[in-house]
């Protein structure tokens, strides 16, 4: 409604406008045409934004956070980096601009066009990460991932898992999840000393794990993938749909699971800009 309406205005304006030899004129007929393109952008754009959010669960990252894992890897040559679920691009920018050699995933087809003109250079497969065979090396992996399905069922887990198994020893994983995937956990390591008997009093009043003592008081985590549960469940899903192999995450206790290989996973920051959502949010690197 709003853009037949702008732009019936604007055809009303070049009409009274057509005849005019004053330049003012043909000035304001510009002015009102670039402002015209401008609205239509903005309206199309926030079309398409909803669209996504209703679609796939999809916010968009802030910039500065791009800019954090950059900063934070500091890397001192060209690495292949890919970027999965990467929306309009928010988290590869630094990426791109340095010259790294870039691959993005993305499955939403009303993205693809701006990404294609953001990133000419950037490889870029429009297919679902879940489901593609991809036996590439890269450096640098990155992550922001819808969280729950249309659903409601929570998926995030799924890319995380594959993306540990398409790693390399020397590879790293910038990846962004709710927290409680990892505070959720029982076994925490820490590079720091902490209070063991305020831990206790912690756990006991407000019977939480663990991991959300060290986060209130330290804002600090670190925990090994030989420790990282898993349930039955969505192990079982995740080797029905090819996502892991049934050897990759073995059984540690009944109806208990942990990844095989070795992984180290580090809490970096917050992400609290997705304030519509009901979950707080961490940016997390994995290592191997």
């Amino acid at each position: 409604m709003w853009v037949g309406w702008l732009v019936g205005g604007c055809c009303w304006w070049a009409g009274f406008l057509v005849n005019s030899k004053n330049i003012g004129d043909w000035v304001v007929l510009l002015g009102i045409y670039l402002l015209k393109n401008q609205i239509i952008n903005i309206i199309y754009m926030n079309e398409i934004l909803l669209k996504a959010k209703e679609n796939y669960d999809f916010y968009e990252t802030q910039s500065h956070h791009s800019n954090f894992i950059y900063q934070y890897h500091n890397p001192k040559t060209k690495l292949k980096v890919i970027d999965i679920c990467c929306g309009l691009g928010s988290l590869i920018n630094p990426w791109y601009d340095a010259g790294h050699n870039i691959t993005l995933v993305e499955i939403n087809q009303d993205f693809i066009p701006i990404l294609k003109k953001k990133y000419p250079k950037a490889k870029l497969i429009t297919e679902d990460y879940l489901s593609i065979d991809d036996k590439e090396y890269y450096d640098v992996f990155i992550c922001n991932p819808p969280f729950n399905d249309n659903n409601g069922k929570r998926i995030y887990p799924y890319f995380f898992c594959k993306i540990l198994t398409q790693m390399d020893n020397t590879s790293s994983l910038y990846f962004i999840s709710p927290k409680m995937f990892y505070t959720d956990q029982v076994s925490i390591n820490l590079d720091i000393k902490f209070d063991t008997f305020g831990l206790k009093n912690y756990v006991e009043e407000y019977k939480k794990m663990p991991a959300y003592y060290y986060y209130d008081k330290y804002n600090h985590i670190e925990l090994h993938s030989n420790k990282f549960r898993f349930n039955n469940m969505m192990i079982k899903i995740m080797v029905e749909k090819n996502i892991i192999d049934k050897d990759f995450i073995k059984e540690y206790d009944k109806n208990e699971f942990t990844i095989d290989p070795y992984f180290e996973f580090r809490f970096l920051r917050d992400v609290s800009d997705f304030s519509t959502t009901k979950c707080k949010c961490a940016l997390f690197l994995v290592n191997c």
